[in-house]
This record gives structure tokens, sequence and C-alpha cells, in this order.
């Protein structure tokens, strides 16, 4: 930064030519240097590449004409690298000649997050020239294009491009198809919530004009996958007819503000992965009757011996990753493949000392539906090298990746909503991971944080929308960036990462008067029904008597409105059971108001709106919210002035619960956590679980597309202590192809839980040192579970089962997927008689089986997975527990669950912690 002027480097030999000149030279002489500067043309794009350490230069002058009388328009540059880490930083001015290089510590804008870089930025009639410089923090490939909002950018065939989008608007793209290939256009959600329009006569396609749409649920768009598909058939009657090239016009609409990717691609071509960009996909059934059940990927690895990863994130269905470096991977054709993790999530390694290693090359990637039965699946694939992180999308989890002893695994998260609460949560199956966060280190360690959470069973980091660090990444640019890493201590641990964005406005906007318009915060009652996906908008009345605690004086101008009414005072005034809110709210209800707002009369947090013992919370039927004292505050100024608002369902992505993967959470009193479960669509079996470590959580869960509630839910499990709630296949309310809503409710009190789903075929993930309890076996009958274990460490391995009721037996094999009587390589049938270990690896209460560090390294080398059977002698209710021998991390105890301990020798301890 302190160096004036420019330092130029320039190749040997034309230095030596210059070097021998200078003393030949009597008098001074002048030397001109001129960079080349490439000329860039909006929405034109450009394949480059760019040696580490150096830079390339373009420059840009914005049409005259685009600003269409305008005196400002708004430009995005994309860099989107197939491999390496190109940086962009960008001066404007008057005119190109003018404008000044940028160089890395003198730009006016610049964008230096590891891997793609996005920039949106303003310029003007009076300013509208541009120069850039990309600089190769490690060497790149990549591509760029400068693009404005009027802009139809061309996609090319297999290569996704990342764009950030405002709420409300519109991002535009094309197509040119061959008339009888087939198209899938695809758009991966980072942040937000964009809906994807297809057209093939409309230019600008929106919600009333497109011919295609993922908003549909039949005709060519994908069912049942949180992400956004458009498939259309080779022969679809809409299409272009009697053209070689059909233009296919795309529209995606960010519903809220939002990151994405986009991709198309048709014939044969192949879907090139960009460094760290998830990608999702999916296969449906009728692909895989005719033969065509694989996806197709190209990733392009660096120049650099830096070890590859690819991570396999399954919504529904089970499915393996093939991987070559000679030609299209495939099941018989392969040279890595992840099909030794069967079930759920999957991660393939590729390590540089690999003896088939190759650096400067492509890797070509299959995605197989797993034989022999093969059903649909939906997923995303992202793949990156060591040297680069992964982006983490908005509320679906990161599982099944691994971290080795004393280093880090890196990712990032893109902000595109200032208004959001961030929560961040690693879910450890074994190990002891811990993990740290920043908003401008790039790579968090343990000396450069700005938050950390080292908790031994797991890791859970929340960050308000007001939090100073988040505000000030707001400001220094448009869409902010966190990093978040992981560290393994002491050993290799295991484990997933979820980041999630939680609106705290969207949901309850005030739309007139206009010199208060915009949104408010509010939480939710508990009770009644949930807020309406379309906005329920309508005039507010003040309930009088302001409390509602007396018979209502205004019943007339309630009815039909919002109505707003103040939380009863602890006096007389309002006795017991007035003063309970859904009481207050029931009362409201009568005078026929559509909906509650119901006031603060303190200072202080927001809190939420429970039902109690004696109240009329089921009788409740119209949604009610909680504001803050200033906000009623506003609200009441402003009722003499025609005060419109709306209420509806706040926007941001719900977390996503992903078959087999374990997701630690946690809820406050009376507060619902919400997750997403996408059914397949085979005739599947589903079970959810609650594991508290504290606290009494109860499970809701909807199939109506609405948020559920304690008096409206599909199905519910509201036992004391874990829940476990089984949805089978034939019940008349469960759907294929569809989205189940899940809320776990803080009953009792504030609680910490373990949530996990699965399918009929799934195999549940035990994490170590923590008990999965009330699994419920039927005589005759197995359920199957696996656990990560690390061949390459010293430590034996205990996995033991508590019976709660009924006699149950224990298998467990390192190759069998499902273990069973006659198919194990290890074995406990627990006699009932047994009261000691004495008489072989069973106790009274259970079974449990040991395996020696000596024996996990026969059958693992490197990390790799346990298979365990459960299997109901008689019918049985038991816990299941993994431990391991050398792992000082104490097991522990849930909430009211008993569990089996095995002390194998005199002077041994167990050690245990609870919460």
């Amino acid at each position: 930064p302190d160096v004036g002027g420019y330092v130029v480097s320039v190749g040997k030999s034309w230095g030596d030519r210059l070097a021998a000149l200078m003393p030949s030279l009597d008098t001074a002489a002048s030397l001109r240097v001129t960079p080349r500067v490439g000329a860039l043309t909006i929405d034109e794009e450009r394949d480059e590449w760019v040696v580490e350490g150096h830079g390339n230069y373009y420059s840009l002058v914005y049409p005259e004409e685009r600003f269409n009388g305008r005196t400002s328009a708004k430009l995005t540059i994309t860099v989107t690298p197939e491999f390496g880490d190109p940086d962009l930083f960008v001066n404007v001015g008057a005119s190109a000649d003018t404008i000044p290089l940028p160089v890395r510590h003198a730009a006016q804008y610049s964008e230096t997050s590891p891997g793609d870089d996005a920039m949106d930025l303003e310029i003007t009639a009076e300013m509208p020239a541009l120069k850039l410089m990309i600089l190769g923090a490690d060497a790149s490939n990549f591509t760029l294009l400068v693009s404005d909002e009027q802009s139809v950018v061309p996609l090319e065939n297999g290569r996704p491009k990342r764009f950030e989008s405002a709420a409300g608007t519109f991002r535009y793209f094309s197509v040119q198809v061959p008339e009888h290939e087939l198209l899938r256009v695809t758009v991966t959600p980072l942040t937000g919530d964009p809906d994807l329009f297809v057209s093939c006569t409309t230019t600008k396609p929106d919600s009333t004009s497109a011919t295609w749409s993922s908003r549909q649920t039949g005709q060519a768009a994908s069912e049942g996958s949180p992400y956004e598909h458009v498939v259309i058939p080779e022969r679809d009657s809409h299409r272009c007819s009697n053209v070689a090239l059909c233009t296919f016009n795309i529209a995606v609409q960010a519903k809220t503000a939002s990151t994405y990717s986009i991709a198309g691609v048709w014939g044969s071509g192949f879907i090139r992965l960009n460094e760290g960009l998830p990608q999702a996909g999916e296969i449906n059934a009728e692909e895989i009757s005719t033969g065509q059940g694989m996806r197709n990927y190209i990733y392009r690895a660096s120049g650099t011996h830096a070890d590859l990863s690819f991570g396999l994130s399954l919504v529904y269905g089970v499915a393996h990753i093939y991987v070559a470096t000679d030609g299209p991977a495939s099941p018989t054709h392969a040279t890595w493949t992840s099909n030794t993790l069967a079930s759920a999530s999957e991660r393939l390694d590729i390590r540089h000392t690999d003896a088939n290693f190759c650096a400067a090359c492509d890797y070509h990637i299959a995605i197989v539906p797993a034989a022999p039965h093969a059903q649909p699946v939906a997923y995303t694939l992202s793949a990156a090298s060591a040297e680069t992180m992964t982006v983490l999308e908005d509320g679906t989890p990161m599982a099944s990746v691994a971290v080795a002893a004393d280093a880090y695994e890196y990712f990032k998260f893109f902000v595109s909503n200032e208004l959001v609460d961030l929560q961040i949560i690693l879910t450890a199956f074994r190990g002891n991971p811990d993990l740290y966060v920043s908003t401008t280190t790039p790579k968090p360690n343990a000396t450069s944080f700005e938050y950390t959470s080292q908790d031994l069973e797991g890791d859970i980091i929340k960050i308000d929308h007001r939090d100073a660090t988040l505000v000030a990444c707001h400001e220094r640019q448009t869409t902010c960036v966190v990093y978040v890493s992981v560290l393994g201590v002491h050993d290799d641990a295991q484990f997933s990462l979820l980041v999630s964005a939680y609106p705290v406005s969207a949901g309850f906007h005030v739309d007139l008067p206009t010199a208060i318009a915009g949104e408010y915060e509010f939480t939710t009652a508990t009770f009644g029904p949930t807020l309406p996906q379309l906005p329920l908008s309508q005039y507010v009345s003040y309930a009088q008597p302001h409390h509602a605690c007396a018979p209502l004086e205004n019943v007339n101008d309630l009815s039909g409105m919002i109505a707003l009414v103040d939380r009863s005072p602890a006096t007389d005034e309002c006795p017991m059971p007035e003063r309970y809110f859904a009481n207050k709210v029931l009362r409201l209800q009568e005078a026929n108001a559509v909906a509650v707002i119901m006031a603060n009369n303190v200072d202080g947090p927001l809190v939420y709106m429970g039902a109690v013992s004696g109240d009329q919370a089921t009788r409740v039927t119209i949604p009610s919210i909680f504001v803050s004292k200033d906000t009623a505050t506003v609200l009441k100024q402003n009722l003499a002035n025609g005060l419109h608002v709306s209420l509806s369902k706040p926007s941001g992505r719900i977390p996503l619960l992903t078959p087999g993967n374990p997701q630690a959470g946690a809820t406050l009193h009376s507060q619902f956590q919400y997750y997403e479960v996408w059914t397949p669509p085979g005739a599947d079996a589903i079970e959810i679980s609650v594991t508290p470590s504290f606290g009494n959580p109860d499970l809701f869960i909807s199939s109506n597309e609405l948020l559920p509630s304690q008096m409206y839910y599909t199905w519910t499990s509201e036992t004391s202590g874990s829940e476990s709630l089984r949805i089978d296949a034939a019940d008349p309310k469960a759907c294929r192809s569809c989205r189940y809503y899940v809320g776990v409710l803080g009953a009792a009190s504030s609680t910490a839980y373990t949530i996990q789903y699965t399918l009929t075929d799934t195999l549940p993930t035990l994490q170590a040192g923590l008990p999965m309890p009330a699994i419920e076996v039927k005589a005759g009958e197995y359920r199957y579970y696996r656990c990560y274990i690390d061949g390459h460490g010293t430590s034996g391995v205990t996995i033991a089962i508590t019976i709660a009721s009924g006699d149950a037996d224990l298998y467990v094999s390192f190759v069998n997927e499902h273990p069973t009587k006659q198919q194990n390589q290890f074995e406990a049938e627990g006699r009932m008689s047994c009261n000691s270990v004495d008489c072989g690896n069973s106790i009274k209460q259970g079974d449990a089986i040991h395996i020696s560090a000596s024996d996990v390294s026969k059958f693992c080398n490197g990390p790799c997975l346990a298979y365990i059977g459960v299997y109901g002698a008689l019918e049985s209710t038991v816990s299941l527990l993994m431990t391991l021998d050398d792992d000082e991390a104490p097991v522990p105890l849930s909430d009211g669950v008993s569990q089996l301990a095995v002390l194998t020798h005199a002077g041994e301890y167990d050690f245990y912690t609870f919460s």
C-alpha cells in the first residue's frame, strides 16, 4: 500500500536486453509501459485465464442509449472461475482514457471473496466508463461478463453462473437449443427464494406469460424438490417448430433478495462444476426406467497439487458418486467411487498423493441412483479443492464432511438481505470439531475470528441482524459474505454444517400511510393458524377497551378488520383468565376480526404467545402476532391516517432435513423451530425423531403447505421427553413428491435437541457419544443404522443398546449395509437371564459390542462406516449408543432417557455430562 507508482515485471530475456542497453545511454532515456487492456462489450461473455499473482486489465464504456433517459444504471460484473481464485477490482470514471488502472490497494470497488466474484455497482451518465483488473490469487481459468437490468444474458451449454437480485426484481437469460434436444434449466438458490419462468414466445416471461414454470405442479416442471427445475422434452408441443435452433427465453424472479446460480444443459452436454459452487439436480422415475438415470458433470482441476473433494447432499433417494479422468464416468467405468458410503449424503475425497491423481485436467463425475432398486433422487453436488472453499446453501445441510486432526475445512455463505438473523449449526458425528466464523477473515481460525463455538456435542452460533459486525459487513458490500471454518480438535472429525438466514420482519408489512410503510419485527403465536401463504391485507382498528379484558365497545369497527390490542396489565383491571393471550384473541375473533396484532405494554424483547392451561387456545381460528412497544406506538400514532397492513408467512428458506443425517437444534419456550421435508415419489414410510439434550420438545407435522401449530397440524407427537413419529405410505393423509413442514415446539421450557428424518431405505447416522432413544422394533424385524469410524485412529468402538421393553439383539458389519443374524462380523444376542458381562457381550438391560482398535483397522483403511442391525427378538423399545474408547468427551445424557453402561475393567471410569 505504501508503494507509489506501479511495479512491472518483464521476461528475463527482455530484462537482460534492457539492462545491457542502460550503460550505453549517455543521456536520460524514457521507458513507456502500456498495459494491455481488453475491451469489454455489455452482455458478451469472455473466456480468460490469469497467472497467480498477475493481473489482467479490461475496460468498458456503457452505451449512452442504454441509459434510456435515466441518469444512472445498475451493472452486474460476474467473474466465474472454472478453477482457481480470481479477484475483482474496479475504477469508474468519465472515460476509459482518464481512469487510473485499479490495483490491489487502490481501487474504488473490489470483490476478493475466495471463489467466484459478483459485483453490483451503479454508474451515471457523467461517469459511464469502467476499468477492471482481475487478479489471480491463484492461477485461474474464468469467464467475465458485464450485464445490466435490461440484459438478456446468453447461457452456454452446461456452464452455471451466479447472480444476485433484489427482492421483486427479474434477471433475464436465453439459450439456443437444437430442434430435437431435451433442455434442462436449473436454478440453485444459495439464499432467498427465486422463481423460474421459460417461454419461446415472450422475450421476458413472468408468472402470467411463461409457458413453463418451476411453480407448476404438472407439465414440465419438477415436482417434490426444493430446487427450481424446468425440463422441456424434445417433442414438447410448445417448442419452436420448423427451425434448426429454438431460442428459449428465461426469467428468474427474486421473491426475496436472492443469490443463486443458473445453468442450462441440452443434448449430450455435461454441466461444468464451478469451484465450490453447489449445483442442484434430480433424476426421476421415468428416466431410471428408460435407462437414462444418470447425470454427468465435469470439473476442471487446477494445476496445483491440492486435494479434491466432491460432496453430494441428498434431499431424498440414495445415489453414489463415480469419478474418472479418462472419459465419462459410470458405475462400470470409474477410478473413484463413493458407493461404500451408502444411504443419505455422500462425500468423495481424492488425495493429491493418490496414484491416479491428475493436476490440470478434467474430472468426469456421474451421479447414479443406488442399485439394485434405484429410486428417484434430488440433490446438490459441489466440487472444491483444498485451496478453495465450498459455498453453503441457505437452509440446506452440508453433510458427511470430514476434517483431519488439527486441520481446517473452509466454507462461505452469502447474506443477501440485511434484515435476517443467522444461525450456524455444526452437528458432530464423531470427534470434536470446533466452529469459527468471520466476516472479514476469509479463513478464520483459532486466533482470528469474530464468533466461535467450541461445545463438545455440537456447536450453534446465532448472529442477530443488529450485530455491529454483521451491520458493518452489509455496509461494506451489497451481499455480505460470512466465512466459516471447522477445526478438527486433536483428532479427525466428521460433521454436518447448516447455515440458515431467518427474516426478522418479512411477514408483517405496513402498507399505509406511506410515511411509515415498511417491514416491522414481530413474533407469532403458537396457537391458532399460522400466517397465510398469500398476504392477508386489511385496515387496522384499535380495540375498545384497549386491553380487551372486558366486553368490547366497538364491535362494529372491528368486524372484518385486523384488530390492534394491548397486552394486559398485571393488575385487577385485567383479571385471569381474561388476561391470557388466547382468550383476548378469541374475544376479538368473536367480534369478526380477521387477525390480531398484540402490542407489548412494556419495553423489552419480543415474547412468544403460547397456550397455557385453562385458556381458550383450542377455539382460536384467526392468526395473531406480537409486536414491541415501540412498533405499537408507531401504529397507534397513525390509526387516524388509515393504517393498512399485510400479514403473510415469512419468506425465508426453512432449514431442510435430509434423510439419515441428524441435525442439532434449539428453540425457546413456546416457540417453534420449523423444518421442511421433501417426500420422494416412491411408497416410502417416513420417520422423524427428536432427541432432547434438555427440555421437552414436541413434534408437529403438516402436509397442507401451512406451517403447523399446536392447534393446526396433520400429525403430532407430544409425549414427555423424546419424540418419534412414523408416517406410513398407506396413511390417507400422506403424499408423494410433496413438502411436509415439521415444527419442533419448546413445550414446557427452552429445549436443545437433535432431529433426524429417515425413509424406508435410509440408514440413520449415529453421533459418537449421543444416544438415539425410543427406537421401536417389531418382533422378527430389523432396524438399521450407521456410524462413522476412523481406521487410522487408536480407538476401539463400543456399540450398545439399552432395552426399555422387550428383547432386542445387536449385529454389526463393516461390509454389509444390513447386518443380520446370518450375515454379520460382530454380534451380541443377550439372554434375559444374564445379569453381567461375564456371560457374554450382554446384560439384562441390553446388549453391547466392543470392537478393538486392532479389529477396526482390519476393516477400515481411513474413515469408513460401520453398519448396525437391531433385531427384535420380541417387540421392543430400545436406545442405541456408539462411543469411542479414547474419546475424552463425556457422553451427553438426554433428559429422562436411561443409558446402558459397560465398564470392562476394574478401576475404569465412564464420564457423562448434561445440560
